[in-house]
């Protein structure tokens, strides 16, 4: 009898050592998703610089960013947006930040702007 306490014993230890385990896989799964570096930008729809084309975000400012972010580490999410509506969502922390042209208008606080990355002219 004492035998088969033994066993059972050390079966029941081994499944709460694979419940222990398996909680703490799906705890460390969550963190590390939580910890994706990831980054969100918004650009007004403006052929050639951000349009969509069978559904895909192209043009100057994706090529870009995927190249300034390609060994970043980050996951770049890229949206096209209204403006008034990019800029908003800016300031309540819904998107990381708005890339697009600007005549030197400050439209909201806290708001960076580059030296010129491409000229054009018509």
């Amino acid at each position: 009898m004492k035998v088969l306490e033994t066993i059972f014993l050390w079966l029941n230890i081994q499944k709460i050592a694979i419940i222990i385990i398996a909680i703490l896989i799906i705890i460390f799964s969550a963190l590390s998703l939580a910890d994706e570096k990831k980054v969100t930008l918004a650009f007004e729809e403006v052929p050639p610089y951000a349009y969509y084309e069978d559904g895909e975000i192209i043009g100057f400012y994706p090529d870009l960013l995927k190249a300034i972010y390609k060994d970043s580490g980050y996951k770049v999410q890229m949206k096209i947006l209204p403006p008034k509506r990019s800029n908003k969502w800016c300031e309540q922390g819904i998107i990381d930040g708005v890339v697009g042209i600007a005549d030197g208008v400050i439209t909201f606080e806290g708001e960076v702007f580059s030296e010129k990355i491409y000229e054009a002219s018509i």
